[in-house]
């Protein structure tokens, strides 16, 4: 079974599909093209040959070399100082930002937006009974663990358990993780509300029924790359997520950007360009305005240089894998791509706002 390569172009903005050797199903439509939407460059499979074809383009655009240094750190400089002054007009335009707080007053509502939000504000779906806003005080509305959401730190959990040469078998992985998931290689935090402390309360019925869950979702990553050609020095799986936060001139409002990636490769300066990547594995099938919510993880990170004068730690790309239908995206990273998806949260924002709702709260978790 050959490996699927995927062609590259960086002046094209349609999107490529090449399928899997041999072809064994029918990959779906690319999604409709939305206004300033990073170009992206799509890898088709079928479902059943995910694992194998897929292993080595997704390994290959993990370590491809895109985008000089100083082209991402200058970009990264002018996409926070136009997201900034674009928060700052919007928060005014609402009244949200006019008038210091009184020391009585409740605690500043927080935008929270990251992947789901700002996809649903990109396809127009965006409204307050979907976007998991709290009331006008800023109160996130309560979040509950389900097999579904605590798959992803299991089965990250489960992945870094196999790359250590803790287990042999996504299987024996995940069993691994659930037995004693408040173990510093488990899932994460532990504590009142965290998934650990979630998964220790289940029924053995419960544990099983999400070892099950996690197990398929752990065996889907743990065969979409060539783990061996990752350097293990430069490799990030899972990990806490990511976070821009911004406040509004008088204090009276907060923004929090979520940069959430499930791979990271370090970036790393190679021939005048970077090398690295994240992979972001997400559910369903992408839709209209998924690029802009891609590369939030990309944007967070170049948002993170300490200085500006630093290098922008921004990965050259983003790739965004969807198992259950077999596709994934490459988007590349660069100065046009890191405004857009600037002016994407600032829509998220704005979105957000004139529903009355300043308490957006991420809808996954993990």
């Amino acid at each position: 079974m050959g490996t699927l390569q995927a062609e590259e172009t960086m002046a094209s903005e349609r999107e490529m599909s090449a399928p899997a050797e041999p072809p064994s199903g029918r990959a779906g439509k690319p999604s409709a093209r939305v206004s300033r939407a990073p170009r992206a460059q799509t890898i088709a499979a079928s479902t059943i040959a995910v694992g194998l074809p897929r292993a080595g383009a997704l390994t290959d655009a993990l370590l491809a070399v895109a985008t000089p240094y100083e082209t991402l750190a200058l970009a990264a400089g002018v996409a926070r100082r136009r997201l900034e002054d674009g928060l700052a007009r919007v928060l005014a335009g609402t009244g949200t930002g006019h008038g210091a707080p009184a020391s009585s007053a409740p605690r500043p509502p927080v935008l929270r937006i990251g992947h789901y939000q700002v996809a649903r504000a990109g396809d127009g779906t965006l409204t307050p009974a979907r976007s998991g806003a709290g009331g006008r005080d800023g109160r996130a509305s309560s979040f509950r663990w389900t097999s579904r959401a605590a798959r992803r730190p299991i089965g990250l959990a489960a992945l870094r358990a196999g790359l250590d040469g803790r287990a042999a078998t996504p299987a024996d992985a995940v069993a691994a993780v659930m037995a004693d998931p408040c173990d510093p290689l488990g899932v994460g935090r532990t504590g009142p509300g965290s998934a650990a402390d979630w998964i220790a309360s289940l029924a053995p019925p419960a544990r099983a029924v999400v070892a099950a869950e996690a197990a398929v979702w752990a065996t889907r990553l743990w065969t979409a790359a060539d783990w061996g050609r990752l350097p293990p020095d430069r490799l990030v799986v899972g990990g806490p997520d990511r976070w821009w936060r911004w406040s509004g001139p008088s204090g009276t409002c907060r923004v929090a950007v979520r940069g959430r990636a499930d791979i990271r490769v370090a970036v790393e300066p190679e021939h005048g360009g970077l090398r690295g990547a994240h992979l972001v594995v997400l559910d369903g099938v992408p839709g209209a305005a998924t690029r802009q919510a891609l590369l939030l993880s990309a944007l967070v990170d170049a948002f993170s240089a300490r200085r500006e004068q630093e290098p922008s730690p921004a990965p050259p790309r983003v790739i965004g894998w969807w198992p259950d239908c077999g596709k994934s995206w490459v988007v590349l990273v660069d100065a046009r791509t890191l405004v857009a998806t600037a002016d994407a949260v600032l829509d998220t924002a704005r979105a957000l706002l004139s529903a009355g709702e300043p308490g957006g709260a991420e809808k996954e978790r993990g």
